[in-house]
């Protein structure tokens, strides 16, 4: 995973994977893309106006488990 954060644009990126993204989803009045692979699995998304947001509520469920 790979986290960028860019202060020119304030969009902050998020990477789950290296594979490319094939479609994107928009939600626009959230402020967020979330993009998939051919799979239709999440490899990334980017959250706009980063520095704004204090309690992003994000359109989709994130579970995380240890390695």
């Amino acid at each position: 995973m790979r986290i960028k954060y860019d202060k020119d644009t304030d969009i902050l990126t998020i990477r789950f994977t290296d594979k490319k993204p094939v479609e994107s989803e928009h939600f626009v009045e959230e402020g967020v893309v979330i993009d998939y692979d051919d799979q239709n699995n999440v490899v990334g998304l980017e959250i706009f106006d980063w520095s704004e947001k204090e309690n992003i509520v994000l359109p989709f469920k994130i579970e995380l488990s240890a390695m």
